[in-house]
């Protein structure tokens, strides 16, 4: 079996979009970019690679989108999926980077699109080291200072909870909270930072 990526929106698609809510709301407005890296809206390396897939447009559409958004006085964020992934990359690994359940095997989570609502049974994941989030957090927000986007979307980290066995005091989601707020209050530093459903964990594992 072979996979394609698609482009649902590209980015000049979604400039076109900023475009026409800028001119139909009398205020500022916030745009986030879900689902552009490397794997589309699919589980696939750390962070979808930590780029713009160019199947969604080339460097001068980022560029053309990024310089709008600042004239416009609209927020750009990027999100990245920093909790789940199926593939090595980036310095992130499938064999030595993920979670462990108590007999130290790794956890393995059938696919759940939030954007679609639909659960794959075929596409299976893992969650990454919780020892690790902060450094997947770090190579986010490297790649959007990089492109020059108003800041990073952390949407799942902010609300999955998972334990990891493989790290002290993270069984039974022990200390996520703690370590979540940490690691966006590190983000923030260097940039503004975007989440969903903050504080409240929704997947358990």
């Amino acid at each position: 079996p072979s996979t394609e990526l698609s482009a649902l929106t590209t980015v000049s698609q979604a400039e076109e979009i900023a475009k026409y809510f800028d001119d139909k709301i009398n205020s500022d407005i916030i745009i986030s970019l879900v689902g552009f890296g490397k794997s589309g809206l699919d589980i696939g390396e750390i962070g979808a690679g930590f780029e713009i897939a160019s199947k969604f447009g080339s460097k001068s559409d980022i560029s053309s989108l990024i310089n709008y958004c600042k004239k416009s006085n609209t927020k750009l964020f990027m999100d990245f999926d920093i909790v789940g992934f199926n593939e090595s990359g980036n310095g992130f690994s499938t064999s030595s980077d993920t979670a462990k359940s108590f007999d130290g095997q790794t956890v393995y989570l059938d696919f759940y699109n939030n954007i679609t609502r639909n659960a794959g049974s075929q596409t299976s994941y893992m969650l990454l080291n919780r020892a690790r989030l902060s450094d997947a957090a770090n190579k986010a927000v490297d790649t959007i200072k990089e492109y020059g986007f108003s800041g990073v979307s952390l949407s799942s980290l902010s609300n999955t909870a998972y334990s990891d066995f493989s790290k002290t005091g993270a069984g039974v989601s022990g200390g996520l909270s703690t370590d979540v707020a940490s690691i966006l209050n590190n983000c923030a530093k260097n940039t503004a930072v975007l989440t969903s459903n903050s504080n409240i964990y929704a997947v358990g594992a």
